[in-house]
């Protein structure tokens, strides 16, 4: 199947995040109105752009929590990355109160998914779930890519999110402490060499495979984004002046000239999205198998 649309029009539009919380949701533009159509609606919209009719494009009165604010991919000033600070900090918090409300499926949701929304559940993951920043980007990245289907997926590649992301940790008090859980509990929790007498197996292969995982991702990211890069350099552009400008008018053309990329990149994007997949199940089955432990 060709992937020849961007990812604010991919369908469902929208990744589960279970191992956040079993209701929620990560997903673009699209997500509410498809599941709404569908006749299952999300009882929670968390919206960072107003969202879209799937069929129309026009924009739908969905939205029951309202953060809006600009994704530069990573060209934020400093100025934008304190409005983004303070746009997810206080959307995970209200994310936090409709979840322990009882919310059955909460949406959080940007034009495409990948940065402001993705950045919103990983917030709230640490912030309220304890988990470690790292470990709770590697997760959200590995749902999103196991779940969308769409022409260069690149989730959570702005790196001023992630900035504010490894900032965070959890605390009772609200205070910005370093309470690792998870995955990297179960690494402190690994024999050192002064562990010498009763000390188990090093779990060395894990480790390894884990840095594998973590440079496979970088480099298709790398690769990813300078195959665009390129071809995007090679479409005509009717006004220069409205090329550098990053408000939604300008997200719409990107996305615009996505739809058209030549077919015959399809092939090889599809193939790593079938190594993505198939990376993304053995680390689930590896998670499991540690948490067994």
């Amino acid at each position: 199947m060709a992937l020849d649309y961007p990812g604010n029009r991919d369908r469902p539009g929208c990744a589960r995040l279970p191992r956040f919380h079993a209701a929620l949701w990560v997903g673009n533009e699209m997500a509410a109105s498809h599941r709404s159509r569908a006749g299952n609606p999300f009882d929670v919209v968390l919206s960072t752009v107003p969202p879209r009719d799937v069929e129309t494009f026009a924009p739908v009165s969905l939205t029951t929590h309202e953060f809006l604010f600009d994704d530069r991919c990573g060209r934020e000033t400093p100025a934008a990355r304190g409005v983004a600070q303070g746009k997810i900090l206080a959307a995970a918090q209200a994310l936090d109160a409709a979840l322990a409300a009882g919310s059955s499926a909460a949406l959080v949701h940007c034009s495409w998914g990948q940065n402001r929304s993705c950045a919103i559940c990983v917030a709230w993951a640490v912030l309220y779930r304890e988990w470690a920043p790292d470990d709770a980007i590697r997760y959200a990245k590995e749902r999103y890519r196991a779940e969308r289907r769409y022409q260069h997926p690149r989730p959570l590649h702005n790196e001023v999110f992630l900035s504010i992301l490894r900032s965070l940790a959890p605390s009772a008090t609200g205070e910005v402490v370093r309470r690792p859980t998870g995955l990297t509990t179960w690494l402190k929790k690994r024999p050192r060499e002064e562990d010498e007498a009763d000390a188990p197996p090093s779990p060395g292969l894990f480790d390894e495979w884990r840095e594998k995982q973590q440079r496979e991702e970088e480099e298709e990211d790398a690769a990813a984004a300078e195959a665009f890069d390129e071809w995007l350099k090679k479409q005509p552009r009717e006004d220069d002046d409205e090329a550098d400008d990053d408000d939604a008018e300008a997200q719409a053309e990107v996305a615009e000239a996505v739809r058209l990329f030549q077919a015959e990149q399809d092939a090889r994007w599809r193939q790593i999205a079938e190594n993505i997949e198939r990376d993304a199940a053995r680390s689930e089955a590896i998670d499991y198998i540690v948490g067994m432990g």
